[in-house]
């Protein structure tokens, strides 16, 4: 083949046509296998961004209410709590929650790609790594708020996942932020009995009236670490597999196979 013109070439390419045909038939074949095997995965999303109250709580310790949006829409995260409810909403502590739910760790088994098979969830940590590679969380443009996706094979479950994400994530961080603010205000109301400074009572009350209104916030029942922009809903179509796109590649990959032999082959 190495001496030979690129006439020649489409020649013999043109005389093998029925190879480079059957490869193509035989790809097609190969693509509707494909697409019979997976399962078709619908993408539930969600969208959050940093609770508004935190920006403005420090501001009201000094008596003086101070919010500046431009330069908040400039912080990438906006608050601790949401920069803490983006990085442990796929860890361990929200992997636990969800693996002593009753079903839940059998739903998310079915999360495998192919039709007949199962995931092999058997401890948090298992159901930690799936999360951490299952679920994403994008940035959208330039602003602090985020998008969080996940697919599965059923829709209704893909959608009920991320509520029950957040609301796990968000109870952890608010139970944890609970027990931080009660100890503090115990400190405080004890500091300032014992405190005769006038300088020192006033900065002391200050404190004060901050972590008491953090304690206000906590008890609301809203959620605390995140606003909530969007709801989780569900794609009313499967966007896993294309079949156009699996049908056209292995068409494509089985007319090349199919030249390949014809080329090669001996005459």
């Amino acid at each position: 083949m190495g001496d030979e013109s690129f006439l020649q070439i489409i020649k013999r390419l043109w005389f093998g046509r029925l190879f480079v045909l059957g490869g193509m038939i035989i790809g097609l074949l190969i693509g509707l296998a494909i697409i019979f095997l997976l399962k078709p995965q619908y993408e539930a999303s969600m969208i959050v961004a940093p609770p508004s109250h935190d920006s403005r709580t420090d501001s009201f310790v000094e008596g003086v209410f101070v919010y500046a949006p431009e330069v908040e829409a400039k912080i990438p995260t906006g608050s601790l709590e949401f920069i803490r409810f983006e990085q442990s909403l796929r860890g361990n502590s929200v992997s636990s929650l969800l693996f002593r739910m009753d079903g839940i760790v059998d739903k998310l088994s079915e999360g495998a790609l192919w039709n007949g098979s199962r995931l092999s969830l058997k401890s948090p940590e298992d159901v930690a790594h799936y999360l951490g590679e299952a679920v994403r969380i994008e940035t959208l443009g330039a602003t602090s708020s985020r998008k969080i996706s996940y697919r599965h094979s059923d829709p209704v479950f893909a959608a009920k996942l991320l509520t029950m994400l957040r609301k796990a994530d968000d109870q952890i961080i608010r139970t944890s932020v609970k027990s931080e603010t009660e100890t503090k205000i115990e400190w405080l109301k004890t500091e300032l009995k014992n405190t005769l400074n006038p300088a020192h009572r006033q900065a002391l009350a200050q404190l004060l009236m901050s972590e008491e209104r953090r304690r206000m916030l906590l008890s609301l029942e809203t959620p605390y670490a995140v606003t909530v922009v969007e709801e989780s809903s569900v794609s009313p179509r499967p966007v896993h597999p294309d079949r156009g796109i699996v049908m056209v590649l292995m068409y494509l990959v089985g007319g090349v196979l199919g030249s390949i032999v014809v080329l090669f082959r001996k005459t």
